[in-house]
C-alpha cells in the first residue's frame, strides 16, 4: 500500500442525485472544473422536490459577490429548465420556487452574518445603532500609525533608531504600512486567535540576551552594557579608519601579501569597499547621538575586514595581514549580534504590545462606538452563537433554514466554520431532519487564499465522520491536460506537503471537442521549456560570461521571446481547431505579473502578432491615463509651456524630444498649439467633455496618429 493511500483513502464517487442528505453533514471535495455548481444545483432542486422545501428554507453560501449573482442564476435556471422538462411529482413544488425565488436565501458569508444579527438582534445582542463602515481601511490606517507613533515614544532612543533607521527597520518593519497589513491580513476580528509568545513571557525576556548569541557569554545580559559596548566600538572603527585608511588601502592592493582575488577584487576594493567606508565612517563621526551610531548598519562585505575573514580569504600558505583597524571590525562584528539579540526581543515584545493595543482600540470601536467591520460581523455573530443565547439563536437559524449549502468550502476560516457547525452540524440539527453540505477543494486552501485556512478545512472534514465525496469528471479541460496534471502530481507521494491532503486522479468528460490537428509536440497537455544558455546570452550579452549565471530579469525576457517564437511557430504550422486553421485569438498567455505579460506582448509585437492584454491592473495607473491627463491639463492651462509640452510629448500629438526641443518658447507654432489648447479647454466648460474631446481629436488627427503606432 502505498503512503498516499494509506493517509489519505480515495473518496467515494459523489452522485447528487442519490446521496441522502437530511441528518447529516456531506462533505464533498472538487477539483476545479468538475461540476461543483452544477452538483449544487442538483441538491437544491432535490431539497425543493423531495423535501418540499422553500427557496427561503435554503441557506447558499459563496464568498464573492460575483459567484453569489451567478449562483443565483445558474440554479434560477436549473428550475426553469426542470419545469420544461418532465419534472415529475414534484413539479407544484418546483413552481411554487420559481414564483418565490426572490426570496431564495443565497449569500455571501457576510451578508448572511449581517442578515441574521439584524433579524436576531436580541438574541445576538447587536446595538440596534449598531453602522456598518463599508471601507475600514481608513480607520484601520489611521489606527496602525496612531499606535506605531505612541509605541514607539515609549521606547529608549537607541532601540527606536535600530528599529526605524538601522538594522533592525528591514528585519522587523516596524512601521505604519507593514502593521497596517498586520490588521487587515492577519489579525481581523477573530479575538480567540491565539498570538505567540505570551506578552508576559516577552516583557520578562525583554532585558535578557539570546544565550545563543556570539559573545553573550562575555558581554552578559545588560543590555545597557551591549548597547555603550557598540557605541565605543563604532568611534573606534571610524577613528582607525579615518586613521589608517591608506594604509590599509594600500594593503588591500598589494598582491605581495597574498591575497584570494576572487575574495578581495581589486576593482571591488576600490570601487565600492573604499567609497562605502568612507562614508559610513563619516556618519560615525557626523552622529549627534550614541543611539544613531548603534542604528547604523554594517556593509555586506563587512565580514571580510575581521580577523576571520581574512584567515579565510587568504591564498594557501600566507598568513593573513594583522592591523588595529581589523581588530576594531572584529570587535563590532562580534558586539552587533548581540545587540541585535537583545533588540530582537525587545522588537517582538513591541509588536506583540501592537496586537493587543489594536484589539483594545477594536472593543471599543465596537462596543463604545458602535462601529463595525465586515469582519466583526463574523466575530459577532460565532460570540452570539457561544453566549448565553446561542441555543436559542441557533434554533431560529435552523428553523429559518433547515439545510445549508456552502459553496467554495476551502475559503473559510475558523471563525466562519464556527459559526456553520454550531447550528448545523449539531445533534439539534440531525433531530430536527436538517444537514450540512460543505463543497470544496483542499488544494485551493493551503495557499490561504481569501483567508483560507487548511487546518479548519481539515478539522471540519473530520467532523464529517471522516466520509468524503468526490467528483471524479473534469467537465472543462482537454484529456491532454488531465492527464499531464494526473501524471505531475499522481508521481509524489506527497504532493502538497500536507498528508492529509492526497491527489485523486480524474478522468476529463467524454464529450464532443472540436478536432485538434497539429504537430506532434503541440499534442501534449503540458510541456516544460528550459532557457538555454544560447537564449539568456541573446537576452542579455555578456551578462552570462561575466558572471557564469545570469539575472532573473534577463532570464525572465529571454524566455518570453522563447514563447513569442513558440506562438509564431505555431501560428505558422498547419494546425486546424476543427475546419478552421488556428488564429492568435484562439490562444492565452496566463502570467503572475502585469510587467510579464507586458514583455510578452513586446515580443509578440515584434514578430508581428496582435494580442491584448487583460489583467486587474489600475488603468489610472497607465501610460494612457497619464498622457491624457497631461492634454487635460494642458486645455485648462495653456498659457503653462511646461504643461503644454508635456501633452505634445504625449502619443497623441507625437512630438519626440528632439521636436520638442526645436519648439523656442516664443516660436508660432507652439503659440498655435497654446491657443487651439484654450479653444478646447472653453468647449469643455460650455459644452461638456465629449464635444471638446471630439474636437480635438479630429483638428489635431489624433486618430490617424495613434492608428500608425504598431501597438
Amino acid at each position: 500500500m502505498s503512503a498516499r493511500s494509506s493517509q489519505t483513502p480515495p473518496p467515494e464517487a459523489f452522485d447528487p442525485r442519490t446521496i441522502p442528505l437530511a441528518g447529516r453533514t456531506t462533505f464533498i471535495e472538487a477539483s476545479a472544473g468538475t461540476g461543483k455548481t452544477h452538483a449544487l444545483a442538483t441538491l437544491y432542486l432535490r431539497l425543493l422536490t423531495e423535501h418540499d422545501l422553500r427557496p427561503a428554507d435554503i441557506l447558499v453560501v459563496t464568498f464573492t459577490q460575483a459567484a453569489t449573482a451567478e449562483l443565483r442564476d445558474r440554479i434560477r435556471d436549473r428550475i426553469r429548465e426542470a419545469l420544461e422538462g418532465d419534472p415529475g411529482p414534484g413539479e407544484a413544488s418546483l413552481r411554487r420556487a420559481l414564483q418565490r425565488f426572490d426570496e431564495a436565501a443565497i449569500f455571501t458569508i457576510h451578508g448572511f452574518c449581517q442578515r441574521t444579527l439584524q433579524e436576531s438582534a436580541f438574541e445576538s445582542g447587536l446595538a440596534f445603532e449598531a453602522e456598518l463602515a463599508s471601507k475600514p481601511e481608513i480607520l484601520q490606517r489611521t489606527l496602525a500609525h496612531d499606535l506605531w507613533m505612541r509605541l514607539l515614544e515609549e521606547e529608549d532612543d537607541a532601540l527606536r533608531e535600530w528599529l526605524t533607521a538601522g538594522a533592525g527597520r528591514r528585519r522587523w518593519s516596524f512601521e505604519p504600512d507593514a502593521l497596517f497589513a498586520l490588521i487587515r491580513e492577519h489579525l481581523g476580528a477573530d479575538e480567540e486567535m491565539p498570538v505567540w509568545p505570551a506578552l508576559a513571557q516577552l516583557e520578562s525576556e525583554s532585558g535578557a540576551q539570546s544565550p545563543s548569541a556570539p559573545g553573550a557569554e562575555r558581554i552578559g545580559a545588560d543590555p545597557v552594557g551591549i548597547a555603550a559596548a557598540v557605541d565605543a566600538a563604532w568611534l573606534r572603527f571610524a577613528e582607525l579608519w579615518t586613521e589608517r585608511r591608506d594604509a590599509i588601502e594600500r594593503l588591500w592592493l598589494d598582491d605581495a601579501v597574498g591575497f584570494n582575488r576572487s575574495k578581495y577584487k581589486t576593482e571591488t576594493i576600490r570601487g565600492r569597499w573604499i567609497p562605502d567606508l568612507d562614508a559610513l565612517a563619516r556618519d560615525v563621526l557626523a552622529a549627534a547621538t550614541a543611539a544613531e551610531r548603534i542604528g547604523l548598519e554594517r556593509p555586506e562585505f563587512f565580514d571580510k575586514l575581521t580577523n576571520a575573514g581574512l584567515a579565510a580569504g587568504m591564498k594557501q600558505k600566507f598568513a593573513p595581514p594583522s592591523d588595529p583597524f581589523f581588530d576594531a571590525c572584529s570587535e563590532l562584528a562580534r558586539l552587533l549580534p548581540a545587540l541585535a539579540s537583545s533588540f530582537d526581543v525587545r522588537a517582538l515584545a513591541l509588536r506583540r504590545r501592537f496586537v493587543e493595543a489594536v484589539r483594545a482600540a477594536d472593543r471599543r470601536r465596537r462596543g463604545e462606538e458602535h462601529v463595525l467591520f465586515f469582519d466583526d460581523l463574523l466575530s459577532q455573530l460565532r460570540s452570539a452563537l457561544a453566549g448565553p443565547g446561542g441555543e436559542a439563536l441557533g434554533a431560529a437559524l435552523r428553523a429559518r433554514h433547515r439545510f445549508a449549502l456552502i459553496d467554495e468550502f476551502q475559503d473559510t476560516d475558523a471563525v466562519q466554520y464556527a459559526i456553520f457547525s454550531r447550528v448545523w452540524n449539531d445533534e439539534a440539527a440531525r433531530a430536527a431532519g436538517g444537514g450540512l453540505v460543505l463543497i470544496g477543494d483542499p488544494k485551493q486552501a493551503i495557499y490561504s487564499f481569501r483567508g483560507a485556512d487548511i487546518h479548519t478545512y481539515l478539522a471540519a472534514r473530520g467532523d464529517a465522520g471522516g466520509e468524503v465525496h468526490t467528483l471524479g469528471v473534469n467537465q472543462r479541460s482537454e484529456p491532454a491536460v488531465v492527464a499531464a496534471v494526473n501524471a505531475v502530481f499522481g508521481a509524489s507521494s506527497d504532493p502538497f506537503a500536507e498528508p492529509a491532503i492526497g491527489f485523486h486522479p480524474v478522468t476529463a468528460a467524454d464529450r464532443e471537442r472540436p478536432r485538434w490537428d497539429a504537430e506532434e509536440r503541440y499534442q501534449a497537455g503540458l510541456r516544460v521549456s528550459l532557457l538555454s544558455s544560447e537564449a539568456a546570452q541573446a537576452a542579455a550579452p555578456g551578462e552570462a560570461e561575466a558572471k557564469g549565471s545570469i539575472a532573473l530579469r534577463f532570464a525572465r525576457t529571454g524566455w518570453m521571446q522563447a514563447v513569442a517564437r513558440d506562438i509564431a511557430e505555431l501560428l505558422e504550422s498547419n494546425t486546424m481547431i476543427g475546419d478552421r486553421k488556428i488564429a492568435p485569438s484562439d490562444i492565452a498567455v496566463l502570467a503572475r505579473r502585469r510587467s510579464e505579460l507586458d514583455a510578452v506582448r513586446r515580443a509578440l509585437d515584434t514578430l508581428g502578432i496582435p494580442s491584448v492584454s487583460r489583467g486587474d491592473g489600475n488603468v489610472f495607473e497607465s501610460r494612457e491615463a497619464w498622457e491624457l491627463s497631461s492634454v487635460l491639463a494642458a486645455w485648462l492651462h495653456p498659457g503653462d509651456l511646461r504643461r503644454l509640452r508635456a501633452a505634445l510629448s504625449s502619443g497623441a500629438h507625437g512630438y519626440g524630444a528632439a521636436a520638442l526641443a526645436a519648439l523656442d518658447d516664443e516660436s508660432p507654432e507652439l503659440a498655435a498649439f497654446a491657443e487651439r489648447f484654450a479653444h478646447y479647454g472653453r468647449l469643455w466648460s460650455q459644452a461638456g467633455l465629449p464635444r471638446a474631446f471630439e474636437t480635438w481629436r479630429a483638428r489635431e488627427g489624433v486618430s490617424e496618429r495613434l492608428l500608425a503606432h504598431p501597438d
